[in-house]
């Protein structure tokens, strides 16, 4: 599985686990909402590591546990 589609469904499994839209998540995070989406839906989005940073932070999980295969569930 390529990084992109592990980071998306970290994404997903984070925002149902605590409940909290894609639209907040933007707000939250500082990052697009349509970037987010596009990364969400697995698009093969060539993403910044700021991007990434961002994510992690603001979900406070590690760049290596959203970019991890074994964290699908």
């Amino acid at each position: 599985m390529k990084p992109n589609e592990c980071i998306a469904k970290n994404m997903r499994t984070l925002l149902k686990e605590k409940q909290i839209s894609l639209m907040e998540f933007s707000k939250q995070s500082g990052i697009s909402y349509a970037t987010l989406k596009e990364i969400v839906d697995g698009k093969d989005v060539k993403m910044q590591l700021r991007t990434i940073l961002k994510i992690a932070q603001t979900f406070e999980v590690s760049v290596d546990w959203l970019v991890r295969e074994s964290n699908l569930k």
